[in-house]
């Protein structure tokens, strides 16, 4: 399962014990770790989250991240220029941690469940 994600020179897995995520390398995005530091050596926790999330997999790509939770919702975050990390906000080229949000199915209105992604 997609435990362990690499993009370019970046690498995060889900933490065994508790679920969240951790990166290490360079950054993807400016502000990836909450120190402002371009990159880490060792795996470094993602704190910021606007609630507290259980990811079972995830996803990097160009300056984002997508997870499916343990409800098998997705949330994502990060670079957004073209709307494929979030389509309903259409204000933001960049979703921060915190305003982190579930893709919404647009047919029904209701968080979008998944058992993987592509």
């Amino acid at each position: 399962p997609n435990t362990l994600a690499v993009q370019d020179s970046t690498a995060c897995a889900i933490g065994a014990s508790d679920n969240q995520v951790y990166c290490w390398g360079a950054s993807l995005y400016s502000n990836m770790y909450e120190d402002g530091s371009g990159q880490k050596i060792a795996p470094t926790k993602l704190t910021g989250f606007n609630e507290t999330f259980n990811f079972k997999k995830i996803k990097l790509g160009e300056g984002w991240m997508c997870g499916i939770l343990s409800n098998d919702e997705v949330v994502c975050w990060g670079y957004n220029p073209y709307k494929n990390v979030s389509p309903l906000n259409t204000a933001d080229t960049y979703i921060r941690r915190n305003q982190a949000q579930r893709v919404i199915d647009p047919i029904t209105g209701l968080p979008m469940k998944v058992t993987d992604l592509a």
